[in-house]
């Protein structure tokens, strides 16, 4: 995987040996062209080592933390009627 002149890329620098001036690197990922949303994304992405993408595990645990905080819901409002939920903005608010 090459970048052309000009792109945004990760690199792993291989070797930065004092007989050269310039250290040898190693593309790891091409991002793109400076200036594109796309690229400027993935270059924040890459600078601070987060993923740019995400397994499909870590993609159901929000449902399953859902689907786990609906059940308390509904355990806690057959046994307390003075209480509701209400989703407002977002946020849960009790009244």
């Amino acid at each position: 995987m090459g970048a052309k002149q000009g792109q945004k890329a990760v690199a792993k620098v291989v070797d930065l040996g004092s007989e050269s001036k310039n250290p040898v690197a190693e593309i790891i990922n091409v991002l793109g062209y400076p200036g594109l949303h796309e690229t400027e994304m993935h270059a924040i992405l890459a600078e601070f080592e987060l993923p740019y993408s995400f397994t499909e595990e870590s993609r159901l645990t929000p449902k399953k933390f859902l689907e786990k905080l609906q059940e308390t819901i509904l355990k806690f409002a057959g046994t307390s009627a003075k209480y509701r939920l209400l989703r407002l903005s977002g946020r849960c608010k009790r009244l």
